[in-house]
């Protein structure tokens, strides 16, 4: 057999197999392996209530429900792969600001109905469902949709969809175009060395979404959120969401914004908590959402 002949079967099983293994890669990311609860409000003694909610679509979502001041009502909404611990660590800091507080898991997340991941689109019918069940819990507070990352970009797209949705959008990580965000995640996680390798996974995704993932952009999203009361936070070392395409997503909403230096994507709370915490009681209140008091600086 002609060594070109060997060398061509060679060459094409490892592609055959490359294909398949980022066509593997882009399924286990629309349907997740889910990670257990690994942390709860209870545990920084914050009062909590474990709450269920339907979303239009007939999905039942998982929360926590922290009762705190009546006038405000956060919703914390966690990124990808995560669940609603990502927030509740928080929980207590962000009760003293005199805010109550629900924690959601997305669908297909934590302990919320099985659905496939869509990294914040079907997601912001999430949003609209935990802001419907905040209403009912507290009748007549202002709204607060805290999202990180994929829970920012669904927050900016159901603020974008419908204006008088939440009062205020606090975003940490949001991403403007998810083809750039799901290429730079692998270089956040524990296979940064594969990263080049598995980026092209993102190209695999429309066989489950139905959609090219670079026809997910949500700039136009946030130029609708011109004139809300709109917080960005990212890191200037973001691979997720690179400053050029986070400056622009400030620029469309023309939003307050706070930058961390040498921070990577949502790294902001970690590196600075002082000034990541600081910065949104102090957004709060000078949005009228607070009242203004040096007790609701956190600590």
């Amino acid at each position: 057999m002609p060594l070109l002949f060997i060398a061509l079967i060679v060459f094409g099983s490892v592609g055959v197999a490359y294909v398949v293994f980022l066509v593997a890669v882009a399924a286990l990311s629309v349907y997740p392996p889910r990670i257990p609860p690994f942390f709860s409000p209870a545990q920084t003694g914050a009062p909590q209530e474990s709450v269920w909610f339907t979303t239009e679509d007939g999905v039942e979502l998982s929360g926590w429900w922290v009762e705190g001041g009546t006038n405000t009502v956060l919703v914390c909404l966690h990124g990808f792969l995560a669940n609603k611990s990502e927030f509740a660590p928080y929980a207590d800091r962000l009760v003293r600001l005199g805010c109550s507080v629900l924690f959601v898991d997305f669908r297909c997340h934590g302990g919320s109905q099985r659905s496939k991941c869509t990294f914040g689109t079907e997601e912001a019918k999430d949003v609209r469902a935990a802001v419907a069940y905040s209403r009912q819990r507290a009748p007549g507070a202002r709204i607060v949709l805290m999202g990180s990352s994929m829970g920012g970009a669904a927050s900016v797209r159901a603020m974008a969809d419908d204006p008088d949705l939440a009062d205020a959008l606090i975003a940490d990580g949001p991403y403007a175009n998810l083809d750039v965000a799901a290429r730079g995640f692998w270089h956040v996680t524990g296979l940064r060395p594969l990263a080049t390798l598995m980026s092209p996974a993102a190209s695999f995704g429309r066989l489950f979404l139905g959609h090219n993932t670079k026809d997910v952009d949500l700039l136009e999203h946030f130029r609708k959120l011109a004139g809300k009361q709109v917080l960005l936070l990212f890191g200037d070392s973001d691979k997720v969401v690179p400053k050029d395409s986070a400056q622009n997503c400030v620029d469309a909403s023309q939003s307050k914004v706070e930058w961390f230096s040498g921070c990577g994507h949502c790294q902001g709370r970690f590196a600075e908590p002082y000034r990541y915490f600081n910065s949104i009681a102090n957004f709060l209140t000078d949005s009228s959402l607070l009242p203004n008091s040096p007790d609701n600086r956190p600590e």
